[in-house]
This record gives structure tokens, C-alpha cells and sequence, in this order.
């Protein structure tokens, strides 16, 4: 087997595309070593070319990936190790070209001798009315291709892999092998933490220092000059990268030139040609412009808008829901920073009604729970609106409603009172419930458990179950009013205080942070129920837990306890103490400390019960964490 290193490109900067601080990579949700995933990946390519070299009729491949530079790589390791043996032809799909079978075979020579390995690109890029087509054909035509005797290899992310299950599954029976060569990233790094959504950056760019920013910049420039010079690349893919690009110097600050590389981008993305991408390049030219330095600031502003308004014509709430949620976040964000906050709460109400819709399409137990953390901070920033507004009780009843739906949901489902429906209808509703619970069971068993069904089969009878629930909770509720009642008000809410307690609902935004306070005995909420913390931001709560974001090492609490857990010394152990008493410190003082006087204001005693409101569980334990680290746990 020819060493990994052996088979990347000659030049010194190709070398290292796989090094830690120079790769292209995506995060992955698997934390992996440098050197495994490095091993890993040759190994993957490795088969991929021995099923190449050994098969003698038509194999099908389908390749996950995750970066061009991986593409390249097995490009190069083909024409290496298949020498004269075959001939590897690669085939750009477009909007006007996306018929598979129809590029195949005008690419073949009927009189060529050796083998063809047909490398199928831009599958994904495609928009979804082609996209969809082109996969469909692949089922109609599977025997016209399987009769060529040559290998196909399908380039295809993860979401496109879905589609091809979901719209051509006799043609994906038919495949030879998945070959994953999607790469891994190193542990710990701020891309693979999982950390609750209100701790993590807007981006995984966001996440990188500015010395790993500027390398991959700096790649990312040599593949447009290459891409450039070579006449058989498609523009498709020279817009892409330049989005890459645009996108990386926008976080580095460079606003004018990443405006640039967006409006080069459109030229190629056009709403006629490409809908979904022209949107996806409207809303980063609107981020752009919503930070531009240069020019009038209110100008920018009014451009930025004018951005985001349109790439909404795109993005739909039937068609583009979790876009759309994405777009309304950016332009509810660009209002609050400016502190129009009528105008961010209605944006923050749009991008809650998107991710709704986007909840109700989520089936399995992880998608669901991740919508619910994307639409959770849009709840504490919307509600920080109300409060700006002096809507006290409005603000209070958004944050209840935005804790954790899957929660409410659950706990709806296992109190509902059933006793007031027929004995028939009670039966139904067991019985569609417990479906749904076994096969979220079944979904957290590892995949290699006997008699388990695939995660495609999984997600599809919880889609098909979820809406037999759905539907029935739906009849019986218009049947009977009071089963599974929807929401609370705000008598109901503060009815939940406990007897001579208090209840308190800590929220932290961009803007600063706010704590509402609300004793026990009261029927009206004002703002002396209000504590305004305007120096206690998201960006310095972050910097506090985890350090500089320009640092290549984590700091802060969270570097002092991953230091503690790869060193389990003493000093390692005094160390991370120290950060703990030190950070605590600090947060007593910007959170706590004003909270507890509001309390002795409210001349509630040290041992009053104090309900937390937990919008954010994270931060709720936080919360708890500085109150028992400080000598105060008696108070939550």
C-alpha cells in the first residue's frame, strides 16, 4: 500500500492540505485523532481503488465527501495506481446537462479498449427540481448503466446520499460500496466540543483562530487560480469556492473584498438558474453589508436589508422553512445590534414560526432535539425585546413558551387526561404513543444490534407514526378542548411560585444580559421585577468559559479543565480550582451579585425557595454552578 503522503499533490502547499491548521475540512459530529483520521482516509481511498481494480462488470460507487481537496486526492491516487489499466473521465452535471446516463454515455468510446471509471460531480450543487430529476432517471436507466461494464462513482454529501435512497432506492440497492472519505477533525477543538447552542459560535469559521483563517484563505485562493486556469472546470465549482472564500473573508473582517467575491458569486448563482444558492449568497452579502466599516452605516444597514428581504422571496416558509428561520434570525440580529427592537421582535417572531415548522418535519429523537437548541436563543433575544419594550408579562410568557418543546411535549403526552375520552379513543392514543416511543427507542440502539432496522428505515416510520400521533392529538383535541391544552398564562405561571419564594428567569443576549425576579403573592409584573446586567454579554461570558477566540488553545474554565483532564496531576488539579474560584469570582459579580440584592430587596430570607426558569438548561446549571460555588446554594 503506497503511504498516505505519497499520494497527495507534488506541490508543498498540496502536501499539507491534510495538517491540522491547513485543512478544508467541515466539523464533524465524531471526534477523531489527526492520525486516525488521516489512516483512516487512505485506507477508505484504497478501497475505493481496489473495488475499482478488481471488479470486472459495472460497479457502482457512491462516495461521501466533504471537501474538494479530498476529490483531488483520489484523483491523482487513481491515475497512480490504475496506471494504463483504465481511464478515468470526470463529468460535470448542470442545471441544462443533469441526465447521468445521457453524460455517460456520450462520454464513452465504443472503440476504447480499457475501462472507463466515470466520476459524477456536482450532484448536490444541481437545484432541487434537477436534482431530483437527475436522481430519479438513475432508477429508470439503472440497467442501460449496469449494461456499460464500466464503474460509475457518485461524488455525494450526506443529504444528497438521503435523496438518492429516498428517490432512487433500486439503483441504490444495486451499489457496490459506500466509500465515506469524509475527514475527521482533532480532539479537543472549539469545532467538535458539543456545547450547548446558546455557548456555540454563529459558524464553525467562527470557531477558528485568525492564523488557521488566514491558511485556509490562503488555500482556498490557490484552488480559485488553479480552477480558473483550467478551462474544463465548471463555473459552478468556481463559485463555490469563491463563496468559500467570500465567507472566510468576511470573518477575518475583510467586508470589501468578501462583498466582492458574493457579487462574483451571483453572477454564476442566479435566481432563474440556481434559487436555493442564489438566496444562500443573497443573505451572506446581507451579513456582509450588516458590518461593513466603510461608507455610511445607515446605508449599509438599508442594503443589508434590502439583502435579506430578498433572498425571503427564495426562502419560503412551505419550501425553505429552516432558510428561512436562518434569514429572519439575521436580519432580527442586525435590528437588535441596532436596537430597533420592535423591528428584531418581529423578525425574532418570523424565525420562531420558521423553526416550528421546521420541529414539525423533524422526526427522529437528535433532529428534533437539534431544532429545538436552534430555535432556543431566538426566544431569549425576542423576549429581551419585550423587556426593552417594558412588555414585562409578554416577555415572561415567550420565555415559557420557548423552554424545551420536546419537554412539554413529553410531559404533555404522559399527563394528558385521558379519562375523558372513550375507551376506544384512549386505546388509539396508547397505542400511537407507545409506537412512537419504541421506535425513538430503537433509534438510540447502536446500529449493529441484531434485528434493527437502518436509520433511513428508522426516520421514515417515525415520520409516517409521528403523523398518526399528530393527527389524533389533533382530532381529540377538537373533540374535547380540554385535553393537552396548548401554552399558559401568565396567572398559571405565576400561580407556579412557590409560597414566600420567588421565581427567576436569567437570560443572557448580545446586548447585554437581563434577570426577571418575580416574588410569590404578586398579580402584575412591572419593571422593578426587571434586572438589567448591560455589561454581561454573550461575547464576554464566552471569552470568560473558554478563552480568547483568537487563541489556538481553549482558556478560560474550559481550558483549565480539559488541561485537568489530559494531565490528572495535582497541580493540574490546583490549577483548574484556582480558574473555578476565579471565574465564579467574576460571574458572582457580573450575574449573581445583583441578583441576590434584588432578592434582599424583595425581603425574601436566605432559605426562600427560588424557582428557576429554564429557558436554557445550560445556563440554568450555570446559574447553579457560580450560586454553589459562591456559598449561596441554599438560595436555588
Amino acid at each position: 500500500m503506497i503511504p498516505f503522503r505519497q499520494i497527495l499533490p507534488d506541490q508543498q502547499h498540496k502536501e499539507q492540505l491534510f495538517d491540522q491548521d491547513n485543512d478544508l475540512r467541515e466539523p464533524q459530529a465524531t471526534a477523531v485523532s489527526q492520525t486516525s483520521s488521516t489512516e483512516e482516509l487512505a485506507v477508505e481511498i484504497h478501497k475505493l481503488t481496489d473495488a475499482i481494480a478488481i471488479s470486472e462488470g459495472t460497479l457502482i460507487a457512491l462516495v461521501l465527501f466533504d471537501n474538494l481537496t479530498t476529490r483531488r486526492t483520489v484523483i491523482l491516487q487513481l491515475n497512480k495506481s490504475l496506471q494504463n489499466n483504465v481511464t478515468v473521465k470526470e463529468l460535470f452535471l448542470k442545471p441544462e446537462s443533469f441526465n447521468i446516463t445521457s453524460l455517460i454515455e456520450r462520454g464513452y468510446d465504443d472503440e476504447q479498449e480499457s475501462k472507463c471509471v466515470f466520476l459524477i460531480y456536482d450532484l448536490g450543487g444541481l437545484p432541487k427540481k434537477q436534482r431530483k430529476k437527475s436522481i430519479i432517471s438513475l432508477n429508470f436507466n439503472r440497467e442501460t448503466i449496469r449494461q456499460l461494464g464500466h464503474t460509475i462513482v457518485l461524488w455525494v454529501t450526506e443529504d444528497t446520499l438521503g435523496e438518492i435512497v429516498k428517490w432512487a432506492p433500486d439503483f441504490f440497492a444495486w451499489r457496490g460500496g459506500i466509500y465515506d472519505l469524509r475527514t475527521g477533525v482533532l480532539f479537543p477543538s472549539r469545532e467538535t466540543i458539543q456545547f450547548p447552542i446558546w455557548l456555540r459560535k454563529a459558524s464553525h469559521l467562527a470557531s477558528l483562530s485568525r492564523r488557521e483563517l488566514e491558511e485556509r484563505l490562503q488555500l482556498y485562493k490557490q484552488l480559485l487560480a488553479e480552477r480558473q486556469a483550467e478551462g474544463s472546470i465548471s463555473k459552478i465549482t468556481v463559485a463555490q469556492t469563491r463563496l468559500e472564500i467570500g465567507n472566510l473573508l468576511h470573518q477575518l473582517g475583510d467586508i470589501e473584498h468578501a462583498i466582492h467575491h458574493f457579487r462574483q458569486t451571483l453572477k454564476v448563482y442566479t435566481r432563474k438558474a440556481f434559487p436555493e444558492q442564489w438566496a444562500m449568497t443573497k443573505n451572506n452579502l446581507a451579513n456582509a453589508y450588516s458590518d461593513h466599516i466603510r461608507g455610511e452605516r445607515a446605508e449599509n444597514i438599508d442594503i443589508a436589508i434590502d439583502h435579506f428581504n430578498r433572498a425571503l422571496e427564495v426562502r419560503t416558509l412551505e419550501r425553505f422553512p429552516a432558510d428561512r428561520r436562518q434569514t429572519f434570525r439575521n436580519l432580527g440580529n442586525l435590528h437588535f445590534v441596532e436596537q430597533r427592537w420592535e423591528d428584531a421582535l418581529a423578525d425574532y417572531d418570523r424565525a420562531i414560526e420558521a423553526g416550528n415548522a421546521v420541529f414539525v418535519e423533524a422526526h427522529t429523537e437528535v433532529g428534533r432535539k437539534a431544532e429545538v437548541g436552534e430555535t432556543s436563543m431566538l426566544y431569549a433575544r425576542l423576549a429581551y425585546c419585550l423587556l426593552k419594550l417594558e412588555q414585562i408579562d409578554k416577555a415572561v410568557l415567550r420565555l415559557e413558551e420557548g423552554k424545551t418543546r420536546l419537554l412539554t411535549e413529553a410531559l404533555a403526552l404522559a399527563d394528558a387526561d385521558l379519562d375523558m375520552l372513550s375507551e376506544t379513543q384512549r386505546q388509539a392514543m396508547s397505542e400511537a404513543h407507545e409506537v412512537v416511543r419504541l421506535l425513538e427507542a430503537e433509534m438510540r440502539l447502536s446500529s449493529d444490534v441484531p434485528g434493527r432496522h437502518s436509520d433511513v428505515e428508522l426516520g421514515e416510520l417515525l415520520r409516517l407514526k409521528r403523523i398518526d400521533l399528530n393527527g389524533l392529538v389533533d382530532t381529540l383535541r377538537s373533540q374535547h378542548p380540554d385535553f393537552m391544552p396548548t401554552g399558559i398564562d401568565l396567572p398559571e405561571i405565576l400561580g407556579l411560585i412557590p409560597e414566600d419564594g420567588a421565581l427567576v428567569a436569567p437570560l443572557v443576549t448580545l446586548k447585554g444580559s437581563v434577570v426577571i425576579v418575580i416574588p410569590s403573592g404578586v398579580d402584575s409584573l412591572g419593571t422593578d421585577h426587571v434586572v438589567m446586567l448591560d455589561s454581561l454579554t454573550e461575547n464576554k461570558l464566552l471569552k470568560l468559559l473558554q478563552g480568547s477566540a483568537d487563541d489556538t488553545e481553549w482558556g478560560g474554565w474550559m481550558g483549565a479543565y480539559f488541561a485537568f483532564c489530559n494531565d490528572r496531576t495535582e497541580a493540574a488539579m490546583e490549577r483548574w480550582l484556582e480558574v473555578i474560584e476565579e471565574s465564579t469570582g467574576k460571574l458572582w459579580n457580573m450575574l449573581m451579585g445583583p441578583v441576590h440584592q434584588k432578592l434582599q430587596d424583595l425581603n425574601l430570607t436566605e432559605t426562600a425557595p427560588i424557582t428557576l426558569m429554564r429557558l436554557l438548561y445550560a445556563f440554568a446549571r450555570l446559574f447553579c454552578v457560580i450560586a454553589h460555588c459562591s456559598g449561596n446554594a441554599s438560595r436555588v
